[in-house]
């Protein structure tokens, strides 16, 4: 992988994001959607586990990479509770653990490979 560094890192830029907006106060948004904040958090934790578990970044740790996804999940949520302005919600958590397990289950397959496609491609742009 030719830009591993900078998947790395952006990877980590992710996490730290993620961590921010989920222990600031945030606005209540009506967006008509019933249970819209649960799509966020799936789609949220698919996409974190779906990039640190593509092939040629952590890929051979993806067992490892699914339990700490979980566990961040809950780490926040526990987090969550210590602020006057959020709080602990055991549905966030299974909407977290679906979006991991989602993603984990597409790893399986060629989709670990996405992160190396993109890579190459962008290989190709630039020589």
């Amino acid at each position: 992988m030719q830009y591993f560094k900078l998947w790395k890192i952006t990877g980590l830029l992710y996490l730290m994001l993620i961590i921010i907006v989920s222990l600031i106060p945030v606005p209540d948004v009506d967006t008509g959607i019933n249970h819209s904040d649960k799509i966020i958090h799936f789609l949220i934790y698919f996409i974190m586990l779906s990039w640190f578990g593509q092939s040629g970044l952590y890929a051979n740790k993806l067992i490892a990479n699914f339990s700490l996804t979980i566990l961040f999940g809950i780490g926040i949520e526990v987090l969550q509770s210590f602020t006057s302005y959020r709080q602990f919600d055991i549905y966030d958590i299974y909407a977290n653990s679906l979006g991991a397990l989602l993603a984990y289950l597409l790893l399986l397959s060629r989709y670990q490979y996405l992160l190396n496609f993109i890579d190459h491609q962008i290989k190709l742009k630039l020589n």
